[in-house]
């Protein structure tokens, strides 16, 4: 593995994301590569004390479903279903710059 390989999988490496047999491949490298092991070593520890900073908060349950209605609505073209009514009330979220992209 060359060092722009492994800085495009950086962040799955560290998420423990990447397939066993990959995450092998970057580990091999990072043994070999003090840049690129210290580049590894700054992101867990930045995760960490970001982790430690910011607290973790569960969305409540009327969040959930508004985003979850929402979300079906804004799909529903591509699911083969009628959309379903829309609440006034609900926020929308930017799909439509999503699907000309």
């Amino acid at each position: 593995m060359r060092c722009d390989e492994l800085a495009a999988l950086i962040d799955l490496y560290v998420a423990g994301d990447l397939p066993e047999e990959t995450s092998r491949s970057v580990e091999r490298h990072l043994l070999r590569c003090a840049r690129c092991a210290h580049d590894v070593r700054s992101l867990e520890q930045t995760l960490a004390l970001l982790q430690d900073a910011v607290p973790t908060e569960e969305p409540t349950p009327q969040f959930r479903e508004r985003s979850l209605a929402r979300l079906l609505n804004e799909l529903a073209p591509r699911l083969n279903r009628p959309p379903e009514p829309v609440s006034e009330r609900q926020w929308s979220l930017p799909l439509d710059d999503w699907r000309r992209a």
